[in-house]
């Protein structure tokens, strides 16, 4: 189900692209960065390419883990109505981390998967201050 979810994403990502190459006129809403991989976001993000979304639709950015066994990382458009873990991620997943914005390429940063880390590094080096001097 996931594969055949990501294969449709991007097959509909062809067919834009075709009609883009067309010459059509076609009204674009946001330029959203679109990549897929299984390794990691920073292996997604280091493949990504700009994709001009319908008017319809949002960024997205979500990673999730499949039966704690597979792994997903994925950038690219996404219509308004299904932002939420359950359409970006599947109902099935229990480990989904995803996040939807509105401006061209606001998608393109990692944030979302560094959240946590941050947070701690930073509370971390908090400590070390206060209890360094």
């Amino acid at each position: 189900m996931i594969m055949s979810k990501i294969k449709s994403i991007f097959r509909f990502s062809a067919v834009r692209y075709s009609r883009l190459m067309n010459f059509s006129s076609i009204v674009y809403g946001l330029r959203c960065q679109q990549c897929f991989s299984q390794k990691s976001m920073t292996t997604c993000s280091s493949q990504q390419y700009e994709a001009h979304c319908d008017v319809s639709e949002m960024c997205f950015q979500a990673s999730w883990k499949l039966f704690n066994a597979w792994q997903f990382h994925m950038k690219g458009c996404t219509p308004k109505t299904q932002c939420n873990s359950d359409k970006l991620c599947g109902s099935a997943e229990r480990d989904c981390l995803y996040k939807c914005c509105e401006t061209d390429s606001c998608n393109g940063s990692m944030t979302i998967i560094y959240s946590k880390w941050l947070t701690c590094f930073t509370f971390l080096i908090v400590l070390i201050v206060t209890f360094w001097y």
